[in-house]
């Protein structure tokens, strides 16, 4: 699994939401680790599904959406201020126009949250 996708597996998780990977292969039928168990006649539509059913947070847009949904959202804006000490512009140019950065640092913030 390569870093951004292993970074976007974990913010997945500490949300609470489900990462989709192949789970087992059994007489040529696989299966996702679905809550539903699906299971595929084809390793190529197993892979499909798992492509299209992980969230990727492409944008910092992505990350933000799914923040705000947070009863913890406040605290995890005030935090960049309280813990980098940024203003606004540094915030946009740090963790705005860098792609992974507010990712990494959504992960960082939910890890302390859940005392990882």
């Amino acid at each position: 699994m390569k870093d951004r996708e292993q970074l976007c597996k974990k913010f997945t998780e500490l949300i609470g939401w489900h990462w989709h990977e192949f789970l087992a292969e059994n007489k040529g039928q696989y299966q996702c680790s679905c809550l539903n168990s699906v299971i595929y006649n084809d390793k190529n539509e197993l892979n499909k599904h798992i492509k299209k059913s992980n969230h990727t947070y492409k944008t910092p847009a992505d990350v933000l959406k799914v923040m705000a949904r947070r009863d913890d959202y406040n605290e995890f804006i005030c935090s960049f201020q309280k813990k980098y000490r940024l203003d606004i512009n540094e915030f946009i140019e740090k963790y705005i126009i860098e792609s992974d950065t507010l990712l990494k640092a959504a992960v960082e913030f939910l890890e302390e949250r859940n005392g990882k």
